[in-house]
């Protein structure tokens, strides 16, 4: 759990591009995570910072880890991400028994001289264990065709421009100290060019098009978290860096759909950020922290939908 309430005299302002993501994790600070939940209410905002709500951890969340650490930082791809072999395990029954499982592997399991091996949920053996950061071979190769598309595209181009990728940023506003992580910072200080922020979607086959993407943006709020990102860095380079998403499909063709934010956005996403840090400034104050519905009169029922029509019709 990170401790907010006394953690926070140790932060500095600044760009950090050597923290790990556990490291820049458990910096005491406000994070576009903690506004989503600071949108609900206080006491999500209060839990989610505590570590009392589980984000958890998943196969797409390993996967999309893998693809960032590929595409952004790729001298760290092999040292970081593991690549699951096939199960090693042998059916014991049924059909197949006696044959190599093959399925894709989940847990690893080392041994002194020896080459790790891995097992799926139905093989594990005892001792094995889950990685934190891991692929399935397919999964590898995936990602291997997303970093070659986007190569291809226009936006590589931009990519190999000076500048940094997954840098941690932190700053403070008033008594709240804020962060983020941005997946690829363009900017060289001796170049007229103003700096642009990068941030990498992946998304299903058909899905890199504007339409889909302005809907994941609305649904995840990635417009707040454009909008943070830019504030942050803004705070600290004295410029306010352009925002772009580069959306790329997970599986063939691999397609690829590069959106810069418009102003509306990014203004739309500062104000629900300075609406949920000013609640969140009183809360700390007051050490009062309001869920989301605090009053106790509420009236309801049915939803609409299960309700009659009524006419409004007036008798004639």
């Amino acid at each position: 759990m990170i401790d907010f309430e006394n953690g926070a005299d140790e932060l500095v302002s600044g760009l950090y591009q050597r923290l790990t993501f556990a490291e820049y994790a458990n910096m005491p600070a406000v994070n576009n995570g903690a506004i989503g939940y600071g949108m609900l209410s206080m006491r999500h905002m209060r839990a989610y910072l505590r570590g009392e709500i589980s984000t958890g951890d998943s196969t797409a969340r390993k996967f999309g880890r893998a693809a960032h650490t590929r595409i952004f930082e790729p001298e760290k791809y092999s040292a970081q991400v593991l690549v699951a072999s096939p199960c090693v395990g042998i059916y014991r029954s049924g059909k197949n028994k006696g044959a190599q499982c093959s399925k894709a592997g989940k847990y690893r399991l080392s041994a002194p001289n020896e080459d790790a091996e891995w097992f799926c949920g139905q093989h594990k053996q005892a001792g094995s264990e889950e990685p934190e950061n891991y692929v399935t071979a397919e999964e590898a190769g995936h990602i291997e065709q997303m970093a070659e598309s986007l190569k291809r595209h226009e936006v590589g181009k931009d990519l190999l421009l000076s500048g940094m990728s997954e840098v941690s940023i932190i700053w403070k506003h008033k008594n709240i100290w804020c962060k983020g992580r941005v997946d690829r910072l363009v900017h060289n200080q001796n170049s007229s060019r103003s700096p642009v922020i990068y941030d990498l979607k992946k998304c299903q086959v058909g899905k890199a098009n504007q339409t889909d993407a302005e809907r994941s943006i609305l649904n995840y709020g990635w417009h707040r978290q454009a909008a943070m990102y830019r504030w942050g860095l803004s705070e600290i380079l004295g410029v306010s860096p352009a925002f772009a998403w580069i959306f790329v499909e997970d599986s063939p063709p691999y397609d690829v759909y590069v959106m810069r934010c418009d102003e509306e956005t990014l203004k739309l996403g500062h104000s629900e950020i300075q609406s949920v840090l000013n609640k969140w400034s009183e809360a700390v104050i007051t050490d009062k922290y309001p869920g989301r519905y605090e009053s106790v009169h509420n009236t309801g029922g049915l939803p609409e939908y299960a309700r009659p029509i009524t006419s409004m019709q007036s008798p004639s």
